[in-house]
């Protein structure tokens, strides 16, 4: 393109359904307690570091639904170098609470005997796991909730656009490819 002088520059480029972004986040609760950062010092800074944990920006395809609709709404038209603060409902981020997904379970068939309130724990099968919160412990009994730990809760997302397509600028070389992704991310 043209500037008004006659000389050329490149039209930044903004995020569409399909591109290969990379982004840095920070995820917090409506009352700002911060729960999720990509920024390793942020989560230092906000006493969440995890030691086992690698602190690296999030790239995914924008649609591809490798990670909350909320996010990848967002991102649609921003573009490299830009900064937004959202908020993203309960149904945009982790889904709504469903009760379905809090179950009595007897203690033989969580297999094990001793349990503890508000601990998570990964039940298999041997074929499948499923990950869960224990709600409550009973004398011979267990209730499991297999919601994801923020279903129902509103958060708040900031968020710096660090690529697009593989590029710092946003440059599209060739066709985008899609890679698949086998888990949501956040």
């Amino acid at each position: 393109m043209k500037d008004e002088n006659g000389g050329s520059y490149e039209e930044p480029k903004n995020i569409r359904k399909g591109d290969l972004v990379k982004v840095d986040y920070t995820e917090s609760l409506m009352d700002g307690t911060i729960i999720d950062t990509s920024v390793g010092f942020m989560a230092d800074h906000c006493g969440i570091l995890d030691d086992e944990r690698e602190y690296k920006p999030l790239e995914f395809i924008v649609g591809s639904g490798s990670t909350i609709p909320g996010l990848e709404e967002a991102l649609i038209g921003m573009s490299v170098g830009e900064t937004r603060t959202f908020a993203i409902p309960a149904r945009n981020a982790f889904g709504e609470r469903d009760n379905s997904k809090v179950k009595e379970v007897p203690k033989e068939l969580a297999g094990r005997k001793n349990f503890i309130a508000g601990e998570h724990l990964v039940i298999t099968d041997g074929k499948s796991a499923i990950s869960c919160h224990v709600d409550e412990v009973r004398e011979n009994s267990v209730i499991l909730d297999t919601n994801h730990p923020l279903a129902g809760r509103d958060i708040v997302m900031n968020i710096k656009v660090l690529a697009i397509n593989g590029k710092p600028n946003g440059e599209e070389k060739g066709s985008r490819k899609q890679k698949e992704s086998d888990s949501k991310t956040l």
